[in-house]
């Protein structure tokens, strides 16, 4: 495609408008910028979209030339920024979708853990609440006043008509067999 090198008056007729004069410059530079884009972007097709881009921005701009090397220095110039920029969005792009892969994949260790978590919550919930379950009567109804009501000592007194102190004798009894449990099914630390 490399023809003879554009003359004086082609380069003046192409600043005029002239297309045949354009032909002339597009078929001598056409091939090197080619080459030069694709050396750096490394993709054929977007190699020939960035020399076509900038030979349409070649035209659009005819008029600020004054001689044959302005030309060829826009157009190399031109090619290189689109180049430049082209690897950026690439990285931006990559940069882009690793960063989604990233966080799906953590969205889904974190829903896997979330799961997890709340199983083993389930599970020592059902635990604690079976061996509520297995007090004894008036220790279960102590403790379940005191945890699931918020009632106060004298409040389970009155209700269930026995002494604060048989209350809190009861709920001292409850809270032992149920660390006892608790601790030998490893859901609470000895510390």
């Amino acid at each position: 495609m490399i023809n003879s090198q554009p003359d004086n008056d082609d380069i003046s007729g192409f600043i005029a408008g002239d297309r045949k004069a354009y032909e002339k410059v597009y078929k001598h530079h056409y091939l090197p910028i080619y080459n030069f884009a694709n050396g750096i972007v490394k993709n054929d097709q977007e190699a020939k979209d960035i020399a076509m881009e900038a030979f349409i921005k070649l035209w659009g701009q005819r008029d600020k030339f004054k001689d044959r090397e302005n030309v060829k220095a826009f157009l190399w110039v031109i090619t290189r920024n689109a180049c430049f920029d082209y690897l950026r969005s690439i990285r931006r792009r990559n940069a882009s979708h690793g960063e989604i892969l990233y966080l799906s994949k953590e969205e889904e260790r974190m829903a896997s853990f979330k799961s997890f978590d709340f199983e083993l919550i389930e599970r020592e919930v059902i635990e604690v609440l079976s061996q509520i379950e297995a007090l004894t009567p008036r220790c279960k109804d102590v403790v379940k006043l005191i945890f699931f009501h918020g009632m106060q000592v004298w409040e389970i007194a009155q209700q269930l008509n026995i002494s604060p102190g048989t209350v809190r004798y009861h709920k001292t009894n409850a809270i032992k067999q149920l660390k006892n449990v608790l601790l030998k099914n490893n859901l609470l630390s000895s510390d």
